[in-house]
């Protein structure tokens, strides 16, 4: 007898049923059927939860609420053992031939049942679940333990996120932008690469833009602080000149006019860094309808280090801006599996809720690609049976889940057609 089953005997969930007294025909009616079934059958994990799933929609029943309280503090005490014994039965009670694969991950975890919940906890964070993975209930079960462990220990750094911005100039086949000092496109087919792209206006804007002297206000609106005075776009063509003595609005025109007079009084050592800085003012104003958030561009900052990530559309490019540890500026162009486990071998920072979707996206491909190999390697050896086979290439992928996954499919698929 297991630790859930002599659990179970403690709960004695036929005594509750005869003790509780519903308050409505519904409730009773409930409790009643349930008091018929257990009569002349086990209970067991799949029985409770298929009462507590029926009892739910009748909390309105004082009787019903009281029963389920009391079964739901009793499986909260043991969520997860709970958990991993009602998958396993669920497979167990499942007699698809074809399953094999599942029961044999199902006797496995089913080992952890002998625990205390807290050893069980221990023993996944530990990797017991580790060669079970390509069963999607307990690679759940596997992230709830992982992820309540690291709300106490995590050695994942906290961090912060901005967009970055940058003029954005529009190309046959594609948008070119720049992120801290480097020039990259989008192509049409959402694809981001590095790319030489010369253009003054492209390089004086966005080298204002990622000077300290450029400010992103909360609605959008940017400020340029610059020679005690301030400028600020909130309109293509118009720019705001706040000055000490007088606030003014001005056309493009109209600011370049004022910059022409500004650099009369400037002495000629300083008069073409001055006249620069106001012609790129004046081109930002010009321009503003292009100066955007770059949506799949994204700069994080830690305690640590600082580095940004462009998502691009099978792969993520990552590149550090500063560190306090590391010697060199690395970066890194791979797809998300690759670039989020570099970045948190480099930097501590975990992005892989960030990029989940990506992720699940990669994984999908690298499984088309493996199961076409996985049906190769099984087809050139037909000496060997196709379970000894399918049992071979388990263990060889035991710890790849997503090759694992495959392998069931392949095995799914064998089955049906040979029934």
């Amino acid at each position: 007898m297991n630790d859930i089953q002599k659990q179970l005997a403690e709960l004695d969930f036929c005594a509750l049923l005869a003790e509780a007294n519903a308050a409505t025909a519904t409730g009773a009616n409930l409790i009643n059927n349930y008091r018929v079934y257990c009569t002349g059958n086990p209970v067991n994990c799949n029985v409770i939860n298929s009462f507590i799933n029926e009892a739910k929609r009748q909390t309105y029943d004082s009787g019903i609420n009281a029963l389920l309280v009391k079964i739901c503090n009793f499986i909260n005490e043991r969520q997860i053992s709970w958990q991993i014994a009602s998958v396993c039965e669920a497979i167990e009670n499942d007699r698809n031939p074809k399953n094999y694969l599942a029961r044999n991950a199902a006797h496995q975890a089913t080992q952890l049942l002998e625990m205390q919940e807290d050893d069980v906890k221990k023993y996944i964070r530990a990797g017991a679940l580790k060669n079970v993975q390509y069963i999607e209930q307990f690679r759940n079960i596997t992230k709830a333990v992982l992820k309540e462990s690291m709300k106490y220990v995590s050695d994942d750094l906290s961090y912060t996120t901005t967009n970055p911005i940058s003029y954005v100039e529009s190309v046959e086949d594609g948008n070119i932008f720049r992120v801290y000092g480097k020039t990259f496109k989008m192509t049409s087919d959402g694809d981001v690469c590095e790319c030489n792209f010369n253009d003054s206006k492209f390089s004086y804007i966005n080298a204002l833009l990622e000077s300290q002297y450029v400010f992103l206000n909360e609605d959008d609106s940017l400020t340029i602080k610059y020679d005690d005075i301030d400028y600020t776009i909130k309109t293509q063509g118009v720019c705001e000149r706040h000055s000490k003595n007088s606030t003014l609005t001005l056309e493009t025109s109209t600011l370049r006019e004022y910059n022409m007079a500004s650099l009369q009084t400037v002495l000629p050592a300083a008069r073409n860094q001055k006249a620069a800085m106001l012609e790129a003012i004046a081109l930002i104003t010009e321009n503003f309808d292009n100066i955007v958030k770059i949506d799949c561009a994204a700069i994080y900052q830690s305690a640590d280090d600082s580095f940004y990530v462009i998502e691009g559309k099978t792969k993520l490019y990552a590149e550090l801006i500063s560190s306090t540890h590391a010697s060199t500026r690395w970066s890194v162009n791979e797809n998300a599996i690759e670039t989020v486990k570099f970045i948190k071998d480099k930097t501590h920072v975990n992005l892989t809720e960030v990029y989940e979707s990506m992720i699940d996206e990669n994984i999908a491909e690298a499984e088309k690609a493996e199961k076409q190999h996985i049906v190769e390697s099984l087809k050139s050896n037909e000496k060997k049976s196709f379970a000894q086979r399918i049992d071979a290439l388990t263990e060889k992928f035991k710890d790849n889940p997503a090759v694992l996954r495959v392998i069931a499919s392949v095995a799914s698929e064998y089955a049906e057609l040979n029934q």
